[in-house]
């Protein structure tokens, strides 16, 4: 769990967001009056503007330079992925969360699960400038020779 993760509560997460768990899309839920509180005599204005504009609407739609998607919550920028998993599992992801099929934009629950970091970098993708076509197998120009490594 992230510290951003652990000031806010599944609880309050579900009410703030929906989860379409076949599709693993996220949208926005409509917000009361009181989240908006705070404004005090703008209250009423910002909940109407905020709620026409965003909900219903998809969240978490924004790409980062590594590929998943993510999106904010109080100014605060949360992984789509593991508000999904919080979403439908009802707690934060302990540690990493993996991406089964290796589509970090596919966040069905079903695709997503709890790992260590170790486990995660064990499901990684073959590198785009590996030659042989497998993992941990390379070929030493020196010896002409293919060796292999395991590193645990």
């Amino acid at each position: 769990m992230t510290p951003h993760e652990s000031k806010l509560s599944v609880d309050r997460l579900v009410e703030l967001v929906r989860l379409d768990a076949n599709t693993g899309l996220l949208y926005w839920k409509e917000r009361g009056l009181d989240f908006f509180s705070h404004l005090g005599a703008d209250a009423k204005r910002a909940c109407s503007s905020w709620n026409t504009q965003y909900a219903g609407k998809l969240a978490f739609q924004t790409t980062t330079g590594a590929g998943y998607r993510h999106g904010s919550i109080g100014n605060v920028k949360f992984l789509a992925h593991r508000v999904v998993f919080a979403l439908h599992y009802g707690h934060w992801p302990i540690a990493t969360v993996d991406h089964i099929n290796g589509l970090k934009t596919n966040n069905v629950p079903s695709n997503l699960r709890d790992v260590s970091h170790l486990n995660n970098c064990r499901n990684q993708r073959i590198r785009a400038s590996n030659t042989t076509g497998f993992n941990g197998v390379s070929f030493d120009k020196e010896r002409g020779k293919y060796e292999a490594s395991i590193t645990i």
